[in-house]
């Protein structure tokens, strides 16, 4: 069951002694060590710290990013519905995955529910300034187009990119699978900000404190500073 959590934006730094990592880079690595932690698809039952049960049709443009190994498909990330043939998530959660071992799943909180939407991948592109290694992990956003365009209505349907809004104070919501908190586990997924009745991309969760408690705040990319990037790719 995917959860959502509610949280009021505020942009800020906070300290912790504790390691601060890339979740998705992490899961990824429980997968190809054959973790018994990680579960495929058809048995994921985790959620996010504090969160409620969500139904899709409160974020319809919320997909899984799902990694293929040993014949099994994994979650590994969280990712967004910009239009219907391409999705934002994190850069982390693809780097050095090759595209035929990636695909989306759509339209469903259930990710081992037959009638959910699933589409392979025919293109990633990574922000060419991406690092994953400087601190901050600066420019943690990555485009995938789908070698099949998403039938939008219903349970799916792409959420806008903001311009210039700015969401300080704003109420937002974080929406995923995630193991620990708003970003562990969930890594590339939607935050979803409102300006009036207007759901906006306000982020895409990119890095936290992997040990600390779920007080402390997660970190995201934020969508108006590569809305310029994302449309010489994407119409929005």
């Amino acid at each position: 069951m995917m959860k959502t959590f509610i949280l009021l934006l505020a942009f800020g730094f906070a300290v912790c002694t504790q390691k601060i990592s890339q979740p998705g880079k992490e899961l990824i690595k429980e997968i190809f060590s054959h973790s018994s932690e990680v579960k495929t698809v058809d048995g994921l039952t985790s959620k996010i710290v504090g969160g409620s049960d969500a139904d899709i049709s409160e974020y319809p443009w919320q997909v899984s990013l799902q990694l293929r190994n040993s014949g099994s498909w994994y979650h590994i990330c969280g990712g967004s519905i910009i239009n219907n043939k391409w999705v934002v998530t994190a850069a982390h959660c693809v780097d050095g995955s090759a595209t035929n071992n990636l695909r989306i799943a759509a339209g469903t909180t259930q990710l081992s529910d037959t009638s959910r939407t699933v589409r392979t991948l025919s293109r990633v592109i990574m922000h060419p300034s991406y690092s994953g290694s400087a601190a901050g992990y600066p420019n943690d956003i990555a485009l995938l187009e789908l070698s099949q365009s998403l039938s939008l209505g219903g349970n799916m349907a792409a959420i806008a990119v903001p311009s210039t809004q700015d969401f300080t104070g704003s109420r937002c919501f974080l929406s995923g699978w995630g193991r620990l908190s708003g970003s562990m586990g969930d890594s590339g997924g939607p935050m979803t900000c409102y300006s009036g009745n207007t759901p906006y991309l306000a982020g895409a969760t990119s890095w936290g404190i992997s040990t600390c408690s779920g007080s402390f705040p997660s970190v995201y990319a934020r969508l108006t500073s590569f809305r310029s990037w994302i449309s010489t790719y994407v119409s929005i």
